[in-house]
């Protein structure tokens, strides 16, 4: 997948006003470190918390992080413009065909899960979707709630001669990617049509720029359904349905089972930590789930700075999981969280 998306002028204004000039200057002179970082409004939530708890125990370090995109973000790392990235895309299909003017690697810092959120006031216990009937309606082929698919998905509730007002991600979008995954995992016209891709050409409904944009639109609309990550639609008090996992069970988003369908997989896990957990195995697993991750030089642009994000990133695989579970957030397992403390000694 080749990433053809290219920075906002806005945010490049932006990043070149943190990183240069008199705000660098006057940070310089307090002998500060700051951190400046894109991607994904996914993890939005949680970095800024973190950087708000960090910045209590280390005054002289400030991070920044700005939300346009996992693709954009990764665009303006590659380019040599902030000093960190993040988004819920494997770091090697988001270089494919790209060059980086720094030595880059990444690591997560979350588990996340795509929750179908939707809005129908009259329905008070949670909808039951499949892949097939979230393909069905991503393509157009499902546009009344009352279809007989969901019919047959949801026998003891009554669903309304209503028109389905489809919500989806701009283009450049992690959570277009983990949806897209699993849908193509699980619907042969979606692979045909979509495939996995962070940029699905969709040719039904509205679109939405950020996650927030996303919740906004569907809390707005009556009849509407999208994709927004759970963190999001617990925090937006969104209606968001239950899911058909590979086990055949209908299962719940929660902490239990994202972290199920990691340990589901986590044999298939590389030592640069890529490994699928969409549509997983097993009773209990989320089948929608991804980590998050933060995409990172090996060096920054100086020892100061190289030291002060190794520093952070350990913290937040330490300290900051208390920060993390506060926010409502998934943590990733211990065993993940060991290998990422030890991936951040090796910053130089």
């Amino acid at each position: 997948m080749k990433m053809t998306a290219k920075p906002y002028p806005l945010l490049s204004l932006v990043l070149l006003f943190l990183l240069s000039g008199t705000f660098t200057s006057q940070l310089a002179a307090q002998d500060m470190s700051v951190l400046v970082g894109t991607g994904s409004s996914v993890p939005d939530s949680l970095i800024n918390a973190w950087a708000q708890e960090y910045a209590n125990s280390h005054p002289k370090v400030k991070i920044t992080y700005l939300t346009k995109g996992t693709v954009n973000g990764m665009q303006l790392l590659a380019d040599g413009s902030g000093d960190f990235s993040a988004g819920e895309i494997p770091m090697a299909v988001l270089m494919t065909g790209k060059t980086s003017k720094v030595k880059l690697f990444s690591v997560p810092i979350m588990l996340a899960g795509i929750v179908p959120i939707y809005n129908l006031p009259a329905i008070k216990q949670p909808l039951v979707f499949s892949g097939e009937a979230l393909a069905h309606i991503f393509l157009g082929m499902i546009t009344k709630w009352n279809d007989p698919m969901l019919v047959k998905l949801n026998p003891n509730i009554t669903l309304p001669d209503m028109k389905i007002s489809v919500v989806t991600r701009t283009a450049g979008k992690g959570s277009n990617y983990i949806l897209s995954e699993y849908l193509s995992k699980t619907d042969e016209e979606f692979r045909a049509k979509f495939g996995t891709t962070s940029s699905p050409k969709w040719t039904v409904g509205a679109t939405a720029e950020r996650s927030s944009d996303m919740a906004d639109k569907v809390h707005a609309t009556p009849g509407s359904l999208g994709f927004v990550e759970l963190d999001y639609a617990t925090k937006a008090g969104l209606s968001y349905g239950n899911m058909i996992n590979a086990a055949g069970k209908s299962v719940k988003a929660n902490a239990e089972s994202l972290q199920a369908a990691f340990h589901a997989s986590e044999k298939s896990m590389k030592e640069d930590f890529r490994v699928s957990l969409t549509n997983a195995s097993g009773a209990d697993s989320w089948p929608i789930t991804s980590f998050s991750w933060i995409y990172l030089p090996e060096s920054l642009s100086s020892p100061q700075k190289t030291k002060a994000m190794s520093d952070f990133l350990n913290w937040s695989a330490t300290s900051g999981q208390s920060v993390l579970i506060k926010a409502g957030n998934t943590p990733l397992p211990a065993e993940v969280l060991k290998a990422v403390e030890e991936k951040a000694k090796t910053m130089k």
